[in-house]
């Protein structure tokens, strides 16, 4: 609603990656629930596996949920491309995006900090 309007689409986005590790984790932590209690039976390896995804899945939500507290504390111009982002693409296309994002951003801003007009006069 009003709210994600008014987010910066960084924060959006940090948003969007901690719903979906949300809902990955659930489902991780519904079979891990039912092995248990009992309900449900694994062979030795699917135990392996499921102990492994339960894990896996609480340190994503972990680590998304701490990127979206990240991403609220930054402006726009200072946002990182998420982990997973990074990793699925590849750091080359992520930096690639960052650099044109914050070119964007550097023609939208009235008046440049310090940081962008001594690295534009070094080029």
């Amino acid at each position: 609603g009003a709210q994600a309007k008014e987010e910066p689409a960084h924060v959006r986005r940090a948003r969007q990656d901690l719903v979906k590790a949300e809902k990955a984790f659930e489902e991780a932590t519904k079979n891990y629930e039912r092995w248990e209690k009992g309900k449900k039976m694994f062979s030795v390896d699917e135990i392996k596996v499921l102990k492994r995804n339960y894990e896996e899945g609480k340190q994503k939500v972990e680590k998304a949920r701490m990127l979206v507290d990240q991403q609220q504390q930054r402006r726009a111009t200072a946002a990182v491309a998420p982990l997973s982002e990074e990793k699925e693409r590849g750091a080359a296309a992520v930096a690639t995006e960052a650099r044109i994002a914050k070119a964007k951003a550097k023609s939208t801003m009235k008046v440049p900090s310090p940081a962008v007009s001594k690295a534009s006069s070094a080029v």
